[in-house]
């Protein structure tokens, strides 16, 4: 009577223990299921724009990037950096806006359309990165040809940008991924010096080398790249969205944890 006593708490015991596991995968497996649509929401209203990824990668540039003393305003304390035309940068370099660049304090200007900005451009050390929008496409080239040997660093995301004297402009790669091109005899003119560690990420533009179709859009050639190659690793650079991924690694573990309970108890005889 004993010897069934003990087998009976001791069947009991497992059956409690396999409760209290089933319980718990039940639970884990009902959270996952409640806020997966919460999460993938979540990773996708996170994701960052294209203009949030520029943004971070222009303020990275400022590390590779050297302007002589001469190109800072001696009664100034700022380091400017200018909108030219639509603003799609709008807010986003507020994070950065107590951050010093070469001692300076950071400085955010928008100019709607391009006659706002022609006097700026003359006073020296005004301003020392012009980001030029999209919606000033078509008058690009005057302004440009006006920027030649000045210390501003012309940035755009448009295609014809560097081409036409811009010193970098962003693109889009068959990956999706953005990248970018600097015109080298823009920047020579310029007197910015660019870390060689940039221009390795870069695709290398050349303006002489540059033919032009009717419609004022550069021809689609090859030949416009230098001896620095472009290199695979770019994360140096775009490495932004790791806390989305770990969103969706978050999400992947759990799924994880319930799979291994179940081998656990299948191992120890229990069914699920």
């Amino acid at each position: 009577m004993m010897i069934l006593l003990r087998k009976f708490k001791n069947k009991s015991k497992f059956l409690n223990k396999n409760i209290t596991v089933i319980l718990f995968i039940v639970l884990n497996a009902f959270l996952y299921t409640m806020f997966l649509p919460f999460y993938i929401t979540l990773a996708k209203a996170q994701e960052p724009s294209k203009q949030e990824i520029q943004a971070a990668m222009i303020i990275k540039f400022t590390d590779f990037i050297e302007w002589s003393s001469d190109s800072f305003d001696k009664t100034s304390n700022n380091f400017t950096i200018a909108i030219l035309g639509k603003n799609e940068y709008q807010g986003l370099f507020e994070p950065f806006i107590d951050r010093l660049f070469y001692g300076k304090q950071l400085k955010i200007i928008h100019y709607p359309a391009i006659e706002n900005i022609y006097t700026d451009i003359y006073t020296i050390g005004k301003i020392q990165i012009l980001i030029v929008s999209s919606s000033e496409k078509k008058e690009i080239k005057p302004l440009l040809d006006k920027l030649k040997g000045k210390p501003i660093l012309t940035i755009g995301d448009f295609q014809g940008f560097a081409q036409n004297g811009g010193i970098i402009n962003f693109f889009k790669k068959a990956n999706n991924k953005i990248g970018f091109e600097i015109n080298m005899e823009s920047k020579e003119l310029s007197g910015i010096k660019i870390s060689s560690h940039l221009l390795k990420l870069a695709k290398i533009i050349n303006s002489s080398e540059v033919k032009f179709q009717k419609d004022g859009n550069p021809e689609k050639t090859e030949k416009s790249e230098n001896s620095y190659k472009p290199q695979s690793n770019d994360n140096g650079i775009t490495n932004i969205g790791k806390g989305i991924k770990k969103i969706g690694e978050g999400i992947k573990s759990i799924g994880k944890e319930v799979k291994q309970i179940g081998q656990e108890l299948n191992k120890k005889g229990g069914k699920l």
